[in-house]
């Protein structure tokens, strides 16, 4: 299943702490991913959040990605592993974005986003 088209829906950026994240030696993130099928099995809602902490549980930051993606072709019979799939060929542009992100923004230079 390909992708044909992908927009970036909407982004949020939460700091839950007030401390300069960026000397923290440690930053801990937990991925999440959540998907929408609609418009008879050809477009679909994909969110990322990442949750950010330190290792003694402080919450640092969420960053939540939502996309639209339009299919190729309908998918048919859509399940875990096909919606898997597309989520995988989806995740190194969020990644890219996610990295720019940290860079130019948050201040977190030698951060990675989390692998999918």
């Amino acid at each position: 299943m390909a992708i044909k088209l992908y927009i970036i829906k909407k982004m949020n950026y939460e700091a839950k702490s007030t401390e300069n994240i960026s000397i923290i030696k440690e930053i801990l993130q937990e991925l999440s991913v959540n998907v929408g099928v609609f418009d008879e099995n050809k477009k679909l809602d994909i969110k990322f959040c990442i949750n950010a902490s330190t290792n003694e549980k402080k919450e640092l930051f969420q960053l939540d990605v939502n996309y639209r993606v339009v299919l190729s072709s309908v998918l048919k019979n859509p399940n875990k592993e096909k919606i898997a799939e597309i989520v995988k060929e989806l995740y190194p542009n969020f990644k890219n974005f996610v990295k720019d992100f940290y860079n130019k923004q948050a201040g977190l230079n030698n951060l990675e986003p989390p692998e999918f």
